[in-house]
């Protein structure tokens, strides 16, 4: 706004703004006390003349939130919860991923006196295979495939299946993904189809604690393939059926084993095709040779003479 301009004798005022012209006259052209009124009316116009007039005038824009920018905002601030949401999820899922990885590295291992059973000796022979191991004795019309329980190396179970090949019944050791049945519960299928040619009369299926529940899966979907089926100190969720010879091995001292499951689950095992054999003195973990498991009753007896028994019944039986 410029400066109030005289512009006659008589005290008369025009003040120039941006878009009009206020013309202030002083009705007395000697009164002093006018021209007082007439800049205090200047002022207060000057600051009203600072207030912005126009859109077009870039340095006096007054900025309104409008609603487009407020929703702006609000999409921003939900597509930010939902990022936050996604990404715990899938740290969460990693967590668990890798947790759940480092749980199936840890498994017990076969000591020593296992592995020397890996050898060949008396009159077995030793073979790795896709499926796991072969222990080919003298035998040639019966076959045993077993099951390892759960997070055991498989090769803890390797004096059983020597003794079992040397007295005329050979056995295919099958080695599972992270050593857990679970994983392949039909695996048996494979070991069957790649050793048709051997000429085995007789195929029969075992498993210890986990590897013998995953076993009755099997058995209960391919019955026509198996004659028999042992469980150690194991029990089947699934009906077995009556075409098929099953055996019951288990430990008195055995601890691991749920025995209100495994005498509930016998209903599932053929009432007129079953035997069971109680070991005395026995414990879960020595139905293979990988140490003292946790949780385990105390064996009174030692691994051999439990071994041995576990191989005369699977003889005596298939």
């Amino acid at each position: 706004m410029s400066s109030p301009t005289k512009i006659n004798e008589n005290n008369d005022y025009i003040f120039n703004s941006k878009n009009q012209n206020i013309e202030l006259k002083d009705k007395s052209s000697n009164n002093t006390e006018s021209k007082c009124e007439a800049e205090k009316e200047y002022i207060e116009l000057k600051v009203i003349d600072t207030l912005p007039e126009d859109n077009n005038d870039n340095n006096n824009n007054i900025l309104i939130p409008s609603d487009n920018n407020n929703k702006k905002k609000k999409k921003n601030i939900i597509l930010k919860t939902v990022l936050g949401i996604v990404t715990g999820i899938i740290i969460l899922i990693l967590v668990i991923l890798i947790g759940f990885l480092i749980y199936l590295r840890i498994y017990s291992h076969a000591t020593e006196n296992a592995l020397s059973f890996m050898n060949d000796k008396d009159e077995v022979t030793v073979k790795k295979i896709d499926t796991g191991y072969f222990f080919d004795g003298p035998g040639t019309e019966n076959a045993l495939i077993f099951y390892p329980g759960g997070k055991v190396e498989e090769t803890a179970y390797a004096e059983i299946l020597h003794g079992i090949a040397k007295q005329g019944i050979d056995c295919f050791l099958v080695k599972m993904p992270f050593r857990m049945a679970l994983f392949s519960i039909n695996k048996a299928n494979k070991v069957i189809e790649n050793n048709s040619d051997k000429g085995y009369k007789n195929w029969y299926i075992a498993g210890h604690s986990l590897g013998g529940a995953m076993a009755g899966y099997f058995v209960n979907s391919y019955s026509e393939k198996v004659n028999g089926f042992a469980l150690l100190a194991a029990y089947s969720t699934k009906p077995i059926p009556e075409s098929v010879h099953v055996l019951s091995i288990v430990a008195s001292n055995d601890k691991v084993l749920q025995w209100e499951k495994y005498n509930d689950y016998k209903k599932n095992l053929p009432s007129n095709n079953f035997n069971e054999i109680i070991i005395q003195g026995g414990n879960h973990g020595q139905f293979g040779d990988y140490g003292k498991q946790k949780g385990d009753g105390e064996a009174t007896i030692s691994l051999e003479e439990q071994h041995k028994q576990i191989i005369e019944a699977i003889i005596k039986e298939f």
